[in-house]
């Protein structure tokens, strides 16, 4: 009886000692910076360029802030303010890995789920961007827009072979002011001076 009593007392000590060690591992700046330049270059593999200013991990949810992301498709740099990033506990037994996201993009709330397979890494998942500030975006405001709301849902997305596929998606803008007069960036329009547009 003595023994048994003991046994189960260094197995919970072990247990217990076991999580210590994990949560403070998860907690490390160190892990931090590892998964910080983990996604920069697994985003560099996908030609995708990447810059993380920040990142902490709290349990098993990570919070990432000041991103940049500049793809190939994608004339303008995006930038999200901040995300935080959610397993779910099964991701952690099973193969299929399944992540809950929020955080803010361009003053909105952006939100997603996205669950990957583990031998080709392709993803399936959907988001949503809820009132981003139209004034905010490089992209908008080279157009000349100076005010309202933009409110995106992409309700499936899936890769294959490096590509993002989108089965469904919806983009309603709100609001949205411009000048009588405003001028069309060389960035966007590739001419050598600034086009302006009525």
């Amino acid at each position: 009886m003595q023994k048994t009593r003991k046994l189960i007392f260094i197995s919970f000590f072990a247990i217990f000692a076991s999580l210590t060690v994990c949560i403070c591992v998860l907690r490390s700046a160190s892990f931090s910076d590892y998964l910080r330049e983990y996604i920069v270059q697994q985003a560099r593999a996908n030609n995708v360029i990447a810059q993380i200013a920040g990142a902490a991990c709290s349990g098993i949810s990570c919070t990432f802030k000041n991103i940049s992301l500049l793809a190939p498709k994608i004339p303008s740099l995006i930038t999200v303010s901040e995300i935080s990033v959610h397993p779910e506990l099964s991701s952690f037994l099973g193969r299929k890995k399944v992540i809950s996201l929020d955080g803010t993009i361009y003053g909105g709330a952006l939100s997603g789920d996205f669950s990957f397979s583990s031998p080709d890494k392709a993803f399936a998942g959907s988001v949503s961007i809820q009132n981003a500030k139209a004034a905010e975006i490089p992209m908008l405001t080279g157009f000349g827009i100076s005010g309202g709301d933009i409110n995106i849902s992409i309700p499936f997305m899936e890769s294959s072979n490096k590509a993002i596929n989108l089965k469904d998606g919806r983009l309603i803008a709100t609001k949205i002011s411009k000048p009588e007069k405003s001028s069309l960036p060389s960035m966007i329009s590739g001419a050598s001076i600034p086009i302006e547009v009525p």
